[in-house]
């Protein structure tokens, strides 16, 4: 009887504690931010200025933003970009940029309420003592400065910490035809040992381009590939950035032979690929070639598989006949 009561008493607490939960002091609060355009590529004389609107999306809730611009550094070889500095929110922006909203303000907070759409114009002031060079900044907006507008934030108002950003690729040339320079680093196919690979996989290319200039580039060209019997098949390179004074591993569709090429030519076939591209739609060229070997490995490897599985099935045939009867 008691163990019923017990029983009784811990369920009714538990219902409390389900139908009735704890009040929270605070919602769960969303950030989710959209900014346009993502990159701003611009060729601008010294001494001369430019404008570019942004426009910020707020998808989440209410949140407070601190706009910024910062430089930044090429880091890696996939694209990566680090900031100068150990603290991002304690920088401030570079004089070479403002906003040009009358009631806003660089490195100042600004509250962005939900399903708004904001345009900030940014301006980008060349000085006429500036070096012919590439300069590259991003458009920072970070969740920082909450204190300065505390009385205009609403309890739906994020406090999460998060930043976005949009790139800026600047390059300062008084003629508009900055020398750019560049080399092939690496060019060779993604094999296990000796450039041999199978029949029926795609073809993954290894590319990597260094930009030994002070302008960025893009690489404008193509990817040609023969076989030993004069067939041939292309693929076109992605135009990606290569920043000055880095490397770039660029990204390359995987290339399917099996439908570029008849199925006999890509059973035991070498082939020879070169790629060759200039460093924009005028510039220099660029070229690396490479050789490897396609041959049906998984087939191979089935088939002998199947080989030694007949093999021993009709040697256990064989000793099972020739065992002596009971």
């Amino acid at each position: 009887m008691t163990n019923k009561r017990w029983v009784t008493r811990f369920c009714a607490v538990l219902f409390f504690f389900c139908a009735f939960p704890w009040p929270s002091e605070a919602r769960a609060q969303t950030f989710s931010l959209g900014i346009w355009p993502p990159l701003l590529e611009a060729m601008i004389q010294p001494g001369k200025a430019i404008t570019q609107v942004y426009k910020i999306s707020n998808f989440g809730d209410d949140i407070i933003l601190t706009p910024k611009v910062i430089p930044f550094l090429p880091s890696g070889e996939k694209g990566e970009l680090s900031f100068p500095g150990l603290n991002i929110e304690s920088q401030t922006s570079s004089p070479w940029f403002s906003l040009q909203n009358a009631d806003l303000r660089l490195d100042r907070p600004l509250l962005v309420k939900s399903g708004e759409i904001r345009e900030l114009v940014l301006k980008i002031k060349i000085p006429g003592e500036a070096r012919e060079n590439d300069y590259y900044h991003t458009f920072l907006l970070t969740t920082g400065g909450e204190e300065l507008l505390r009385k205009e934030l609403s309890q739906n108002a994020s406090q999460s910490r998060g930043y976005l950003g949009a790139n800026i690729l600047i390059t300062v040339s008084r003629d508009g035809q900055p020398v750019k320079k560049g080399e092939i680093e690496e060019f060779a196919v993604k094999a296990h040992k000796f450039s041999i690979l199978d029949s029926f996989e795609p073809i993954k290319f290894n590319l990597k381009a260094k930009n030994s200039g002070k302008t960025l580039w893009k690489p404008f060209g193509k990817i040609t590939i023969n076989d030993s019997f004069g067939h041939k098949a292309e693929t076109e390179l992605l135009p990606q950035n290569v920043l000055a004074n880095s490397s770039r591993q660029l990204t390359i569709e995987p290339f399917p032979l099996n439908t570029k090429f008849s199925i006999l030519n890509t059973l035991f076939n070498r082939f020879r690929a070169r790629v060759e591209f200039t460093l924009d739609e005028k510039g220099p060229s660029l070229w690396a070639s490479t050789v490897f070997y396609v041959l049906p490995i998984k087939i191979t490897i089935a088939f002998l598989l199947i080989i030694l599985l007949l093999v021993a099935i009709k040697a256990g045939l064989k000793d099972k006949k020739s065992a002596p009867s009971p």
